[in-house]
């Protein structure tokens, strides 16, 4: 018998070729082996020919996470990750050129030291000052000049009004001399104090001259 590797190789095989080897549940007699008989012992051992047609069988989407899986058969499943604006309404969205106001942006109370630009928190009783350039610094308060000028007293002397005004000059105003005085008072002065000589009589013609006036010098007409 010639060495196996001297013998010509079969290039084309089928399921009734021959194979020798040892029967090991037979005393390792030598004995044939058919091609044919090999395939079928080991597709029984294996279960079954194994099937490496991996193809997709399901796609699912959570649109709480954003996440695409791809339930693909006979390996891990595959994801993709979208973000959760990928299953959003294009309502949901704004335009590029939209012009919002503060109110739609942050509510009320919402701005806080934080956004503004400032260093710290400051401490008990400091003020926020504008630094005049757009940003913002912690002052005491006692460092701030107050020009809160409001009225603060009214003080009268004769026919003179001072008015007292906080953080500037004194305001004063000087009304007429009868300005003050009460009705009673300006009808007793002019009830002793008024003569003929008071009145302008040059509109009055001869009437100025009489000592008494009779119907002769009233019109009919006139009453």
């Amino acid at each position: 018998m010639a060495r196996i590797s001297t013998y010509d190789r079969d290039l084309v095989l089928s399921r009734d070729d021959i194979l020798i080897g040892t029967d090991a549940e037979n005393s390792n007699v030598t004995r044939n082996f058919s091609v044919g008989s090999l395939i079928d012992f080991i597709s029984l051992s294996s279960g079954g020919v194994v099937d490496t047609n991996y193809y997709l069988s399901a796609i699912t989407a959570d649109q709480a996470t954003g996440v695409i899986t791809f339930t693909v058969n006979g390996i891990t499943n595959q994801t993709l990750t979208l973000g959760t604006a990928a299953f959003s309404a294009s309502t949901a969205f704004a335009a590029s050129n939209i012009s919002f106001n503060t109110a739609q942006v942050v509510s009320e109370n919402d701005i806080t030291a934080y956004y503004l630009n400032v260093s710290g928190d400051g401490t008990n009783g400091q003020l926020l000052a504008s630094d005049g350039d757009g940003s913002f610094s912690w002052v005491d308060s006692a460092n701030i000049t107050d020009t809160n000028f409001y009225l603060n007293g009214i003080t009268k002397s004769g026919n003179v009004l001072t008015f007292s005004v906080n953080g500037a000059s004194d305001q004063s105003y000087t009304f007429g001399s009868a300005a003050f005085e009460s009705v009673s008072s300006i009808i007793s002065q002019l009830s002793t104090g008024l003569t003929l000589d008071d009145i302008d009589t040059s509109t009055l013609g001869d009437l100025a001259t009489l000592n008494k006036v009779d119907a002769n010098q009233i019109e009919t007409n006139a009453i």
